[in-house]
């Protein structure tokens, strides 16, 4: 009996010692100025004001970067006159938007869901899935939803990358880090709300970029990609969340640089009819600010920091047009050929 507690002590001693160990790490090698932790942290801090009645959200923005950095939530919410929250990350997959829906709804009653309808993410294409879940996974707070999100999008192969955070951010260790001075600093420093130099993280989800696209740069072939049945299956579910809770659902393309409209027609055509179909089926609506005529999005390429993604002037532009739309007083092109036949005559028209 002797031997059998002192195995139990030695086992508890050093999971004590290893979580110990664990924080430690997890504190100097978590960047903090990521756009998705100080999003999520937003999150958080607006729910526990949400539970003394004062900040519900009303509006809220789910999807990847091209919406993260094209809604401007403070402006939404002056033309709407709705609380609104801007939830996108970087390369956010259909499962996690699904989930962190279902955060949202645990914790807010919305009126409206906007969600980023970006084409390339709902693609059966190789990308980085485990990394693009844990930048949304690992600053969920802890709740039955983040428990389901976990069973449905990590593998075993997953889970030493999931739970050992020292070990995912392993590349950003070095010797210094371990000194008790440079821990203390790290645990107590406020946050550092710039991103880089042309980055910032503004509050409530929104990153504005000061960067300008060099439009002498060649605007690339972009392959329409191959839509993924379970991608597509998760956008349906999130409406179908929604739409039972009489939450309004409205799937946003946002717009790319001209350039790119006239290189890759085919990409834009389908990316169309593929989120048309899906709102139409869903009880969804459907913006496609890649349609909108210059009279309601005035765009140029000073407006975009790269061919896909606004600047903080283009977001102020979009967020604009957006609410607009929302009203009812969109102005669009039928199709892609109608816009690019609207270029031509306007070329011709100058010349």
């Amino acid at each position: 009996m002797a031997r059998v507690r002192r195995i139990i002590l030695r086992i508890v001693g050093f999971l004590l010692v290893f979580t110990f160990a664990e924080a430690v790490l997890c504190i100097v090698l978590m960047p903090d100025n990521l756009p998705s932790r100080m999003m999520m942290e937003d999150m958080a801090e607006m729910a526990m004001r949400n539970e003394l009645d004062r900040e519900n959200i009303d509006v809220a923005v789910v999807g990847s970067s091209a919406a993260m950095t094209a809604v401007d939530p403070f402006l939404l919410e002056e033309l709407l006159g709705e609380n609104s929250f801007n939830a996108c990350s970087s390369l956010q997959q259909p499962i996690a938007s699904y989930y962190l829906t279902q955060d949202i709804l645990r914790l807010h009653t919305p009126k409206t869901v906007i969600v980023s309808a970006n084409y390339s993410a709902f693609g059966t294409e190789t990308l980085d899935e485990l990394q693009s879940n844990l930048i949304v996974f690992d600053y969920m707070k802890g709740s039955p939803v983040k428990l389901r999100f976990f069973l449905d999008a990590f593998q075993p192969a997953d889970y030493p990358t999931v739970f050992l955070k020292s070990y995912h951010y392993r590349s950003s260790f070095s010797p210094g880090k371990l000194s008790p001075s440079y821990i203390y600093a790290k645990a107590n420093e406020p946050r550092n709300p710039v991103i880089h130099e042309s980055a910032t993280y503004m509050g409530k989800g929104f990153t504005a970029y000061t960067s300008v696209w060099d439009d002498s740069e060649p605007v690339l072939y972009h392959e329409p990609p191959t839509p993924d049945p379970e991608k597509e299956e998760y956008l349906r579910k999130l409406i179908a969340l929604c739409r039972e809770r009489g939450i309004d659902v409205v799937l946003l393309a946002t717009p790319h640089v001209q350039a790119r409209v006239e290189v890759c027609p085919d990409y834009f055509e389908r990316a169309n009819a593929f989120f048309s179909g899906i709102a139409e089926d869903c009880g969804a609506s459907f913006i496609d600010l890649n349609l909108a005529k210059p009279e309601l999005l005035p765009m140029g390429s000073e407006h975009f920091k790269d061919p896909s993604h606004v600047n903080a002037t283009g977001a102020a532009l979009v967020t604009e047009a957006l609410a607009s739309a929302m009203r009812g007083n969109g102005v669009f092109y039928q199709n892609v050929q109608e816009r690019l036949d609207a270029i031509n005559d306007s070329d011709k028209n100058v010349r």
